[in-house]
């Protein structure tokens, strides 16, 4: 019989615990409105660029509508990932509508009428 306790024996009764949803929210060229969230993160993984900021706990937020871009700078200690937001334009308005495929309506079938001829 043993004398002494196994140590591990309480580390592997904990439950199971859900996932953080954590990463990347939004992909480049996607629209996003202004307050949209673009990067759950723990620490500093993507940047805050252009028109972005980092809220209290590291999340990259957009400021205003516009058009996510990622960019790349160079360090030496390794390339860190920016995130970019460039504002909403007419141009811009106009390719998002532009987007949103038509709906198919189908045509009206013709219908031809045959007359019976008098003999």
């Amino acid at each position: 019989m043993a004398h002494v306790k196994a140590g591990s024996s309480n580390a592997h009764q904990k439950a199971n615990v859900a996932g953080k949803r954590r990463g990347l929210k939004v992909n480049q060229g996607q629209f996003v409105q202004g307050g949209q969230i673009l990067v759950r993160q723990t620490g500093i993984v993507y940047k805050a660029g252009m028109n972005t900021k980092l809220s209290r706990d590291s999340s990259v937020v957009s400021r205003v509508a516009g058009i996510v871009q990622f960019s790349y700078l160079r360090r030496p200690n390794g390339v860190r990932t920016v995130v970019n937001v460039w504002p909403k334009t007419e141009k811009v308005a106009e390719v998002k509508v532009a987007e949103k495929p038509a709906k198919k309506v189908a045509a009206p079938k013709k219908t031809v009428k045959k007359v019976a001829k008098a003999e």
